[in-house]
Protein backbone atom coordinates (compact mmCIF):
# COMPACT_ATOMS: atom_id res chain seq x y z
CA UNK A 1 0.00 0.00 0.00
CA UNK A 2 1.53 3.29 -1.11
CA UNK A 3 0.92 6.64 0.59
CA UNK A 4 0.66 10.16 -0.76
CA UNK A 5 1.16 13.21 1.43
CA UNK A 6 -2.10 12.69 3.34
CA UNK A 7 -3.96 9.45 2.78
CA UNK A 8 -3.20 5.82 1.99
CA UNK A 9 -3.88 5.10 -1.66
CA UNK A 10 -4.45 1.36 -2.07
CA UNK A 11 -3.40 -0.22 -5.30
CA UNK A 12 -5.36 -3.37 -6.09
CA UNK A 13 -5.56 -4.56 -9.66
CA UNK A 14 -7.19 -7.65 -11.08
CA UNK A 15 -7.78 -9.66 -14.21
CA UNK A 16 -11.42 -10.71 -14.49
CA UNK A 17 -12.88 -13.44 -16.70
CA UNK A 18 -16.61 -14.03 -17.25
CA UNK A 19 -17.38 -17.54 -18.47
CA UNK A 20 -13.76 -17.84 -19.51
CA UNK A 21 -13.65 -14.62 -21.53
CA UNK A 22 -11.47 -11.70 -20.46
CA UNK A 23 -13.76 -8.87 -19.31
CA UNK A 24 -13.04 -5.17 -19.63
CA UNK A 25 -14.24 -3.11 -16.67
CA UNK A 26 -15.94 0.24 -16.49
CA UNK A 27 -14.45 2.67 -13.96
CA UNK A 28 -16.07 4.73 -11.22
CA UNK A 29 -14.67 7.12 -8.64
CA UNK A 30 -15.96 6.35 -5.14
CA UNK A 31 -15.27 7.56 -1.63
CA UNK A 32 -12.22 6.14 0.11
CA UNK A 33 -13.09 7.35 3.61
CA UNK A 34 -16.12 8.72 5.54
CA UNK A 35 -14.77 12.29 5.61
CA UNK A 36 -17.11 15.20 4.96
CA UNK A 37 -17.71 18.91 5.52
CA UNK A 38 -20.60 20.32 7.55
CA UNK A 39 -23.52 21.45 5.36
CA UNK A 40 -23.52 23.58 3.20
CA UNK A 41 -19.97 22.33 2.81
CA UNK A 42 -17.27 22.35 0.15
CA UNK A 43 -16.61 19.97 -2.67
CA UNK A 44 -14.52 17.00 -1.66
CA UNK A 45 -11.01 16.45 -2.95
CA UNK A 46 -10.19 13.51 -5.18
CA UNK A 47 -7.45 12.45 -2.77
CA UNK A 48 -10.33 11.31 -0.52
CA UNK A 49 -11.46 8.88 -3.22
CA UNK A 50 -10.41 5.82 -5.16
CA UNK A 51 -11.23 4.51 -8.63
CA UNK A 52 -12.86 1.07 -8.72
CA UNK A 53 -13.90 -1.38 -11.44
CA UNK A 54 -17.41 -2.56 -12.22
CA UNK A 55 -18.71 -5.05 -14.75
CA UNK A 56 -22.12 -5.13 -16.46
CA UNK A 57 -23.35 -8.16 -18.37
CA UNK A 58 -26.44 -10.19 -19.24
CA UNK A 59 -27.45 -13.36 -17.46
CA UNK A 60 -30.30 -15.88 -17.65
CA UNK A 61 -31.46 -18.75 -15.47
CA UNK A 62 -30.30 -21.16 -18.13
CA UNK A 63 -26.81 -19.60 -18.41
CA UNK A 64 -25.21 -18.64 -15.09
CA UNK A 65 -21.98 -16.66 -15.24
CA UNK A 66 -18.76 -18.00 -13.76
CA UNK A 67 -16.56 -15.21 -12.44
CA UNK A 68 -12.82 -15.84 -12.28
CA UNK A 69 -10.67 -13.17 -10.65
CA UNK A 70 -6.87 -13.18 -10.62
CA UNK A 71 -5.45 -10.61 -8.20
CA UNK A 72 -1.99 -9.14 -8.59
CA UNK A 73 -1.51 -9.07 -4.81
CA UNK A 74 -1.67 -11.50 -1.92
CA UNK A 75 -4.77 -11.47 0.25
CA UNK A 76 -6.08 -13.32 3.28
CA UNK A 77 -9.82 -13.20 2.75
CA UNK A 78 -12.36 -12.63 0.01
CA UNK A 79 -16.04 -11.93 0.73
CA UNK A 80 -18.87 -11.80 -1.80
CA UNK A 81 -21.67 -9.46 -0.71
CA UNK A 82 -24.58 -9.51 -0.15
CA UNK A 83 -24.01 -12.49 2.09
CA UNK A 84 -27.65 -13.49 1.59
CA UNK A 85 -26.87 -14.50 -2.02
CA UNK A 86 -24.82 -17.39 -0.68
CA UNK A 87 -22.01 -16.98 -3.22
CA UNK A 88 -19.07 -18.83 -1.70
CA UNK A 89 -15.81 -18.28 -3.57
CA UNK A 90 -13.27 -20.96 -4.34
CA UNK A 91 -9.81 -19.55 -3.56
CA UNK A 92 -6.55 -20.90 -4.92
CA UNK A 93 -3.62 -18.60 -4.19
CA UNK A 94 -4.40 -15.31 -5.92
CA UNK A 95 -7.23 -16.83 -7.96
CA UNK A 96 -10.90 -16.59 -6.92
CA UNK A 97 -13.82 -18.31 -8.65
CA UNK A 98 -17.53 -18.03 -7.92
CA UNK A 99 -20.71 -18.32 -9.97
CA UNK A 100 -23.44 -15.73 -10.32
CA UNK A 101 -26.65 -17.69 -10.73
CA UNK A 102 -29.33 -15.01 -11.03
CA UNK A 103 -29.87 -11.38 -12.01
CA UNK A 104 -28.75 -8.92 -9.36
CA UNK A 105 -25.76 -7.00 -8.10
CA UNK A 106 -22.88 -8.22 -5.96
CA UNK A 107 -19.49 -7.08 -4.74
CA UNK A 108 -16.22 -8.97 -4.28
CA UNK A 109 -14.05 -7.62 -1.45
CA UNK A 110 -10.44 -8.59 -0.85
CA UNK A 111 -9.26 -7.99 2.74
CA UNK A 112 -11.90 -5.32 3.26
CA UNK A 113 -14.03 -3.10 1.08
CA UNK A 114 -11.28 -0.89 -0.39
CA UNK A 115 -10.62 -1.78 -4.01
CA UNK A 116 -13.78 -3.88 -4.27
CA UNK A 117 -15.08 -5.20 -7.59
CA UNK A 118 -18.77 -4.71 -8.42
CA UNK A 119 -20.81 -6.94 -10.74
CA UNK A 120 -24.13 -5.96 -12.36
CA UNK A 121 -25.86 -9.06 -13.75
CA UNK A 122 -28.88 -8.06 -15.85
CA UNK A 123 -31.71 -10.47 -16.60
CA UNK A 124 -33.63 -10.54 -19.89
CA UNK A 125 -34.37 -7.03 -21.09
CA UNK A 126 -38.01 -6.04 -21.15
CA UNK A 127 -39.19 -4.91 -24.60
CA UNK A 128 -38.96 -1.18 -25.29
CA UNK A 129 -40.96 0.40 -28.11
CA UNK A 130 -38.40 2.44 -30.07
CA UNK A 131 -40.68 3.10 -33.01
CA UNK A 132 -41.63 6.70 -33.66
CA UNK A 133 -45.39 6.71 -33.78
CA UNK A 134 -47.81 9.62 -33.81
CA UNK A 135 -47.10 11.73 -30.74
CA UNK A 136 -44.14 9.61 -29.59
CA UNK A 137 -40.53 10.76 -29.43
CA UNK A 138 -37.46 8.50 -29.18
CA UNK A 139 -33.98 9.63 -28.15
CA UNK A 140 -31.64 6.75 -28.99
CA UNK A 141 -27.98 6.68 -27.90
CA UNK A 142 -26.03 3.81 -29.42
CA UNK A 143 -22.64 2.40 -28.37
CA UNK A 144 -19.98 5.08 -28.00
CA UNK A 145 -19.75 8.42 -26.22
CA UNK A 146 -22.38 11.18 -26.42
CA UNK A 147 -21.96 14.63 -24.86
CA UNK A 148 -25.51 15.98 -24.68
CA UNK A 149 -25.43 18.78 -22.12
CA UNK A 150 -28.97 19.29 -20.73
CA UNK A 151 -31.94 17.67 -22.49
CA UNK A 152 -35.50 18.75 -21.66
CA UNK A 153 -37.91 15.87 -22.15
CA UNK A 154 -41.40 16.24 -23.61
CA UNK A 155 -44.57 14.18 -23.20
CA UNK A 156 -44.45 10.62 -24.55
CA UNK A 157 -40.65 10.48 -24.77
CA UNK A 158 -38.46 7.37 -24.60
CA UNK A 159 -34.76 7.80 -23.88
CA UNK A 160 -32.81 4.64 -24.72
CA UNK A 161 -29.15 4.28 -23.75
CA UNK A 162 -27.83 1.10 -25.35
CA UNK A 163 -25.26 -1.13 -23.71
CA UNK A 164 -21.84 0.23 -24.63
CA UNK A 165 -23.08 3.82 -24.68
CA UNK A 166 -21.92 6.52 -22.29
CA UNK A 167 -24.08 9.63 -22.26
CA UNK A 168 -22.50 12.67 -20.60
CA UNK A 169 -25.16 15.08 -19.43
CA UNK A 170 -28.51 15.29 -17.72
CA UNK A 171 -32.19 14.84 -18.47
CA UNK A 172 -34.96 17.03 -17.06
CA UNK A 173 -38.73 17.16 -17.34
CA UNK A 174 -41.44 19.30 -15.78
CA UNK A 175 -45.21 18.92 -16.12
CA UNK A 176 -44.73 15.98 -18.49
CA UNK A 177 -46.28 12.51 -18.74
CA UNK A 178 -45.41 9.11 -20.18
CA UNK A 179 -41.62 9.29 -19.94
CA UNK A 180 -39.31 6.28 -20.17
CA UNK A 181 -35.55 6.25 -19.57
CA UNK A 182 -34.14 2.79 -20.30
CA UNK A 183 -31.26 0.78 -21.71
CA UNK A 184 -28.13 -0.82 -20.32
CA UNK A 185 -25.66 1.95 -20.97
CA UNK A 186 -24.31 4.66 -18.67
CA UNK A 187 -25.54 8.18 -17.94
CA UNK A 188 -22.52 10.05 -16.61
CA UNK A 189 -22.79 13.42 -14.87
CA UNK A 190 -19.09 14.17 -14.46
CA UNK A 191 -19.09 16.89 -17.14
CA UNK A 192 -21.44 19.19 -15.24
CA UNK A 193 -20.19 22.76 -15.27
CA UNK A 194 -17.34 23.46 -12.79
CA UNK A 195 -19.32 26.16 -11.01
CA UNK A 196 -21.99 23.54 -10.28
CA UNK A 197 -19.70 21.11 -8.50
CA UNK A 198 -16.92 23.18 -6.93
CA UNK A 199 -16.60 25.69 -4.14
CA UNK A 200 -18.98 26.54 -1.34
CA UNK A 201 -22.50 25.15 -1.56
CA UNK A 202 -24.99 27.69 -0.28
CA UNK A 203 -27.62 27.05 -2.96
CA UNK A 204 -28.80 23.40 -2.81
CA UNK A 205 -30.73 23.04 -6.09
CA UNK A 206 -27.72 21.84 -8.03
CA UNK A 207 -28.33 19.74 -11.13
CA UNK A 208 -28.75 15.98 -11.20
CA UNK A 209 -28.43 13.48 -14.06
CA UNK A 210 -32.19 12.87 -13.91
CA UNK A 211 -34.72 15.38 -12.50
CA UNK A 212 -38.45 14.89 -13.02
CA UNK A 213 -40.81 17.48 -11.55
CA UNK A 214 -44.64 17.31 -11.50
CA UNK A 215 -44.54 14.38 -13.94
CA UNK A 216 -46.82 11.36 -14.25
CA UNK A 217 -46.34 7.83 -15.55
CA UNK A 218 -42.55 7.61 -15.44
CA UNK A 219 -40.39 4.51 -15.99
CA UNK A 220 -36.63 4.41 -15.37
CA UNK A 221 -35.12 1.01 -16.09
CA UNK A 222 -31.75 -0.76 -16.33
CA UNK A 223 -29.53 2.32 -16.76
CA UNK A 224 -26.31 2.82 -14.80
CA UNK A 225 -25.90 6.35 -13.38
CA UNK A 226 -22.34 7.46 -12.66
CA UNK A 227 -20.73 10.41 -10.89
CA UNK A 228 -23.68 12.68 -10.02
CA UNK A 229 -22.70 16.07 -8.65
CA UNK A 230 -25.78 16.16 -6.38
CA UNK A 231 -28.76 13.90 -5.70
CA UNK A 232 -28.67 11.36 -8.51
CA UNK A 233 -32.25 10.40 -9.42
CA UNK A 234 -34.83 12.99 -8.30
CA UNK A 235 -38.56 12.50 -8.95
CA UNK A 236 -40.13 15.61 -7.35
CA UNK A 237 -43.89 15.72 -6.77
CA UNK A 238 -44.46 12.96 -9.34
CA UNK A 239 -47.17 10.32 -9.65
CA UNK A 240 -46.91 6.71 -10.82
CA UNK A 241 -43.13 6.26 -10.93
CA UNK A 242 -41.38 2.93 -11.53
CA UNK A 243 -37.61 2.66 -11.12
CA UNK A 244 -36.37 -0.84 -11.91
CA UNK A 245 -32.88 -2.36 -11.99
CA UNK A 246 -30.96 0.90 -12.15
CA UNK A 247 -27.44 1.07 -10.81
CA UNK A 248 -26.00 4.15 -9.08
CA UNK A 249 -22.23 4.20 -8.61
CA UNK A 250 -19.47 6.76 -8.58
CA UNK A 251 -21.06 8.95 -5.92
CA UNK A 252 -18.14 10.61 -4.19
CA UNK A 253 -19.01 14.30 -4.36
CA UNK A 254 -20.48 16.33 -1.54
CA UNK A 255 -24.24 15.64 -1.15
CA UNK A 256 -24.29 12.89 -3.79
CA UNK A 257 -27.41 10.90 -2.85
CA UNK A 258 -28.77 7.85 -4.64
CA UNK A 259 -32.53 7.71 -5.33
CA UNK A 260 -34.61 10.47 -3.70
CA UNK A 261 -38.34 10.65 -4.47
CA UNK A 262 -39.72 13.86 -2.99
CA UNK A 263 -43.43 14.11 -2.12
CA UNK A 264 -44.34 11.51 -4.73
CA UNK A 265 -47.37 9.21 -4.75
CA UNK A 266 -47.52 5.65 -6.08
CA UNK A 267 -43.88 4.78 -6.63
CA UNK A 268 -42.09 1.44 -7.00
CA UNK A 269 -38.30 1.34 -6.78
CA UNK A 270 -37.03 -2.21 -7.06
CA UNK A 271 -34.11 -4.43 -8.04
CA UNK A 272 -31.69 -1.49 -7.82
CA UNK A 273 -28.10 -1.08 -6.65
CA UNK A 274 -26.96 2.14 -4.99
CA UNK A 275 -23.48 2.96 -3.78
CA UNK A 276 -23.71 6.56 -2.65
CA UNK A 277 -21.57 8.85 -0.56
CA UNK A 278 -24.48 10.66 1.02
CA UNK A 279 -27.91 9.14 1.62
CA UNK A 280 -28.80 6.11 -0.48
CA UNK A 281 -32.52 5.23 -0.65
CA UNK A 282 -34.55 8.17 0.65
CA UNK A 283 -38.14 9.22 1.19
CA UNK A 284 -38.14 13.01 1.35
CA UNK A 285 -40.61 15.83 1.61
CA UNK A 286 -39.93 19.20 0.14
CA UNK A 287 -37.18 21.17 1.88
CA UNK A 288 -38.72 24.13 3.72
CA UNK A 289 -36.36 26.48 1.84
CA UNK A 290 -38.36 25.60 -1.30
CA UNK A 291 -41.84 25.26 0.18
CA UNK A 292 -43.32 27.06 -2.81
CA UNK A 293 -42.92 23.72 -4.62
CA UNK A 294 -45.83 22.34 -2.60
CA UNK A 295 -48.33 24.12 -4.83
CA UNK A 296 -48.09 24.02 -8.60
CA UNK A 297 -50.69 24.98 -11.19
CA UNK A 298 -53.29 25.17 -8.46
CA UNK A 299 -52.61 21.64 -7.17
CA UNK A 300 -51.16 20.69 -3.79
CA UNK A 301 -48.12 18.39 -3.70
CA UNK A 302 -47.82 18.09 0.05
CA UNK A 303 -47.97 14.31 0.57
CA UNK A 304 -45.69 11.33 0.09
CA UNK A 305 -47.77 8.15 -0.12
CA UNK A 306 -47.44 4.58 -1.36
CA UNK A 307 -43.78 4.68 -2.34
CA UNK A 308 -42.07 1.31 -1.92
CA UNK A 309 -38.41 0.29 -2.13
CA UNK A 310 -37.96 -3.46 -2.74
CA UNK A 311 -35.24 -5.97 -3.59
CA UNK A 312 -32.32 -3.54 -3.56
CA UNK A 313 -28.63 -3.65 -2.59
CA UNK A 314 -27.21 -0.62 -0.78
CA UNK A 315 -23.67 0.51 0.00
CA UNK A 316 -23.47 3.79 1.88
CA UNK A 317 -20.12 5.57 2.28
CA UNK A 318 -21.08 8.48 4.56
CA UNK A 319 -24.75 9.15 5.22
CA UNK A 320 -27.90 7.10 5.71
CA UNK A 321 -28.67 3.84 3.91
CA UNK A 322 -32.51 3.82 4.21
CA UNK A 323 -33.84 7.24 5.14
CA UNK A 324 -37.12 8.98 5.87
CA UNK A 325 -36.23 12.69 6.00
CA UNK A 326 -34.38 14.90 6.66
CA UNK A 327 -36.50 17.30 4.59
CA UNK A 328 -40.16 16.74 5.51
CA UNK A 329 -42.03 19.96 4.84
CA UNK A 330 -45.63 19.29 3.85
CA UNK A 331 -48.76 17.60 5.12
CA UNK A 332 -47.85 13.96 5.67
CA UNK A 333 -45.73 11.01 4.67
CA UNK A 334 -47.61 7.72 4.96
CA UNK A 335 -48.01 4.12 3.82
CA UNK A 336 -44.48 3.71 2.50
CA UNK A 337 -42.04 0.83 2.91
CA UNK A 338 -38.52 -0.54 2.53
CA UNK A 339 -38.68 -4.31 1.85
CA UNK A 340 -36.21 -7.09 1.13
CA UNK A 341 -33.08 -4.97 1.07
CA UNK A 342 -29.43 -5.88 1.66
CA UNK A 343 -27.37 -3.11 3.24
CA UNK A 344 -23.80 -4.27 2.72
CA UNK A 345 -22.11 -1.16 4.16
CA UNK A 346 -23.46 1.80 6.10
CA UNK A 347 -21.88 4.70 7.92
CA UNK A 348 -24.06 7.07 9.98
CA UNK A 349 -27.22 4.97 10.24
CA UNK A 350 -28.95 2.12 8.44
CA UNK A 351 -32.68 2.80 9.02
CA UNK A 352 -33.38 6.40 9.83
CA UNK A 353 -36.45 8.56 10.50
CA UNK A 354 -35.68 12.22 11.18
CA UNK A 355 -38.43 14.84 11.16
CA UNK A 356 -37.25 18.43 11.28
CA UNK A 357 -40.43 19.99 9.91
CA UNK A 358 -44.21 19.85 9.94
CA UNK A 359 -45.26 16.76 7.96
CA UNK A 360 -46.84 13.92 9.93
CA UNK A 361 -44.81 10.74 9.33
CA UNK A 362 -46.80 7.57 9.96
CA UNK A 363 -47.34 3.98 8.88
CA UNK A 364 -43.85 3.29 7.55
CA UNK A 365 -42.54 -0.29 7.33
CA UNK A 366 -38.98 -1.63 7.24
CA UNK A 367 -39.27 -5.35 6.46
CA UNK A 368 -36.82 -8.12 5.59
CA UNK A 369 -33.76 -5.89 5.92
CA UNK A 370 -30.38 -7.62 6.09
CA UNK A 371 -27.50 -5.52 7.42
CA UNK A 372 -23.81 -6.38 7.20
CA UNK A 373 -20.98 -4.88 9.24
CA UNK A 374 -17.27 -5.41 8.77
CA UNK A 375 -15.07 -6.43 11.68
CA UNK A 376 -13.72 -2.88 11.84
CA UNK A 377 -15.74 0.06 10.50
CA UNK A 378 -14.15 3.48 10.03
CA UNK A 379 -16.04 6.21 11.88
CA UNK A 380 -17.46 9.24 10.03
CA UNK A 381 -15.50 12.42 10.69
CA UNK A 382 -16.27 16.02 9.73
CA UNK A 383 -13.39 17.82 8.11
CA UNK A 384 -12.90 21.12 9.93
CA UNK A 385 -10.33 22.68 7.60
CA UNK A 386 -8.52 21.93 4.36
CA UNK A 387 -5.54 20.84 6.43
CA UNK A 388 -7.45 18.31 8.53
CA UNK A 389 -6.32 14.75 7.82
CA UNK A 390 -8.65 11.79 8.20
CA UNK A 391 -7.61 9.80 11.32
CA UNK A 392 -7.57 6.19 10.16
CA UNK A 393 -8.09 3.64 12.94
CA UNK A 394 -6.63 0.22 12.33
CA UNK A 395 -9.11 -1.43 14.74
CA UNK A 396 -12.02 0.94 15.08
CA UNK A 397 -14.88 -0.03 17.40
CA UNK A 398 -17.32 2.25 15.57
CA UNK A 399 -20.65 0.88 14.30
CA UNK A 400 -23.32 2.76 12.36
CA UNK A 401 -26.62 3.06 14.18
CA UNK A 402 -29.01 0.33 13.16
CA UNK A 403 -32.20 2.31 13.88
CA UNK A 404 -32.30 6.05 14.40
CA UNK A 405 -35.44 8.08 15.03
CA UNK A 406 -35.47 11.73 15.97
CA UNK A 407 -37.69 14.81 15.89
CA UNK A 408 -35.71 18.01 16.23
CA UNK A 409 -35.05 21.54 15.08
CA UNK A 410 -32.24 22.38 12.70
CA UNK A 411 -31.74 25.97 11.69
CA UNK A 412 -30.91 25.49 8.02
CA UNK A 413 -33.86 23.13 7.36
CA UNK A 414 -36.74 23.71 9.77
CA UNK A 415 -39.42 26.20 8.73
CA UNK A 416 -40.54 26.81 12.33
CA UNK A 417 -38.51 26.85 15.51
CA UNK A 418 -41.18 25.52 17.88
CA UNK A 419 -43.59 23.69 15.58
CA UNK A 420 -42.68 20.14 14.59
CA UNK A 421 -44.74 17.11 13.77
CA UNK A 422 -44.97 13.46 14.82
CA UNK A 423 -43.60 10.05 13.88
CA UNK A 424 -46.18 7.31 14.58
CA UNK A 425 -46.81 3.67 13.71
CA UNK A 426 -43.39 2.53 12.50
CA UNK A 427 -42.74 -1.18 12.01
CA UNK A 428 -39.39 -2.95 11.84
CA UNK A 429 -39.94 -6.60 10.87
CA UNK A 430 -37.40 -9.35 10.14
CA UNK A 431 -34.25 -7.30 10.62
CA UNK A 432 -31.17 -9.51 10.36
CA UNK A 433 -27.81 -8.13 11.50
CA UNK A 434 -24.48 -9.76 10.73
CA UNK A 435 -21.88 -8.03 12.89
CA UNK A 436 -19.25 -8.54 15.59
CA UNK A 437 -21.76 -7.12 18.11
CA UNK A 438 -25.14 -5.44 18.26
CA UNK A 439 -24.92 -1.93 16.78
CA UNK A 440 -26.55 0.90 18.72
CA UNK A 441 -30.03 2.33 18.05
CA UNK A 442 -31.79 5.40 19.43
CA UNK A 443 -35.25 7.01 19.46
CA UNK A 444 -36.07 10.55 20.58
CA UNK A 445 -39.12 12.79 20.28
CA UNK A 446 -39.40 16.58 20.48
CA UNK A 447 -42.16 17.22 23.03
CA UNK A 448 -45.32 15.66 24.45
CA UNK A 449 -47.20 17.01 21.44
CA UNK A 450 -44.58 16.12 18.83
CA UNK A 451 -43.65 12.60 19.83
CA UNK A 452 -42.59 9.23 18.48
CA UNK A 453 -45.26 6.61 19.14
CA UNK A 454 -46.09 2.97 18.41
CA UNK A 455 -42.67 1.73 17.32
CA UNK A 456 -42.80 -2.04 16.77
CA UNK A 457 -39.79 -4.30 16.33
CA UNK A 458 -40.48 -7.90 15.29
CA UNK A 459 -37.90 -10.64 14.84
CA UNK A 460 -34.64 -8.75 15.18
CA UNK A 461 -31.65 -11.08 15.00
CA UNK A 462 -27.90 -10.77 15.53
CA UNK A 463 -25.91 -13.38 13.63
CA UNK A 464 -29.05 -15.49 13.40
CA UNK A 465 -29.93 -15.34 17.12
CA UNK A 466 -33.15 -13.59 18.26
CA UNK A 467 -32.89 -10.30 20.15
CA UNK A 468 -35.85 -9.73 22.47
CA UNK A 469 -34.99 -6.96 24.94
CA UNK A 470 -34.08 -3.29 24.71
CA UNK A 471 -30.79 -4.04 26.43
CA UNK A 472 -29.84 -6.80 24.00
CA UNK A 473 -31.03 -4.63 21.10
CA UNK A 474 -28.69 -1.88 22.35
CA UNK A 475 -31.49 0.64 21.86
CA UNK A 476 -31.66 3.93 23.74
CA UNK A 477 -35.23 5.17 24.22
CA UNK A 478 -35.12 8.90 24.84
CA UNK A 479 -37.75 11.44 25.88
CA UNK A 480 -41.14 11.78 24.22
CA UNK A 481 -41.11 8.25 22.82
CA UNK A 482 -44.20 6.20 23.64
CA UNK A 483 -45.04 2.53 23.28
CA UNK A 484 -42.01 0.77 21.86
CA UNK A 485 -42.38 -3.00 21.59
CA UNK A 486 -39.98 -5.81 20.79
CA UNK A 487 -41.79 -8.99 19.73
CA UNK A 488 -44.96 -7.64 21.35
CA UNK A 489 -43.37 -6.83 24.70
CA UNK A 490 -43.44 -3.15 25.69
CA UNK A 491 -40.00 -1.71 26.39
CA UNK A 492 -40.90 2.01 26.23
CA UNK A 493 -43.58 4.18 27.81
CA UNK A 494 -47.14 3.00 27.30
Amino acid sequence: MERNNKYPQPIKTYSVFLNGESAKPEKARVSLMPFNRHWPGYQRKTEQTEVVDFYSFDISKECPVQVRIVADFDFKEVVIRPLSYGYRPFVNGREVIFTITKPGQCVAEFDGHIGALTFFADGPELPIDLSVRSGNRVLYYGPGEHDIGVVELEDNTTVYVARGATVYGEFRAEDKKNITVAGRGIIDHSKAQPEQVEGHFIDPPRPSPLVLQYCANVTVRDVTFRDPCFLCVRPICCENVEIDNIKVIGCWRYNSDGIDPINCVHGRIHNCFVRSFDDSLCLKGVCSMFKEQLTHNGKAYDTMEDVIYENCVVWNDWGIALEVGLDIYGKEMKNCAFRNIDVIHSTLAVMDLRNVDNAFVHDIVFEDIRVEYEQFNQRPIEQDTEETVYPIEEKSDYMARLIQGDIFYIECYSAFKEERSKIHNITFRNIGVTAPGMPPSSLKGFSEEYDMRNISIHHLTLNGKPVRSAEDANIEIGPFVNHVTIDGITVGKT
